[in-house]
C-alpha cells in the first residue's frame, strides 16, 4: 500500500493536470475509463469483448489521439488489428 504522502502526491498531480484539459478531453477520457470498468464486471475470469466493445475501441481510436495512454485491459496494438 502506498504511503499517505505519495498518494497525496499523486492525487495533487493529477488534479493539476486536470486542470489544464480540455472538457472535451476529460469526458472522453472517463467514457473510456467507463467501459473499460463495464468490461471488467463482466462475471468471467478474463474480460472478453463483444463487437460492441471492439466498434467503441475503433471509433474512439478514430476520434481520440490520447486513447492508447488510458488502456488498461486492452492492448493498444489488439485495437490497431481490428481497425
Amino acid at each position: 500500500m502506498r504511503s499517505p504522502i505519495v498518494f497525496l502526491v499523486a492525487l495533487g498531480v493529477h488534479t493539476l493536470r486536470a486542470l489544464f484539459r480540455t472538457r472535451e478531453e476529460l469526458l472522453i477520457e472517463n467514457l473510456a475509463l467507463r467501459q473499460q470498468v463495464i468490461a471488467l464486471k463482466k462475471k468471467r475470469s478474463r474480460p472478453l469483448l463483444d463487437d460492441m466493445d471492439r466498434a467503441f475501441w475503433v471509433a474512439l481510436r478514430a476520434a481520440w489521439p490520447g486513447w492508447a495512454n488510458r488502456l488498461f485491459i486492452v492492448n493498444p496494438d489488439t485495437v490497431a488489428k481490428w481497425n
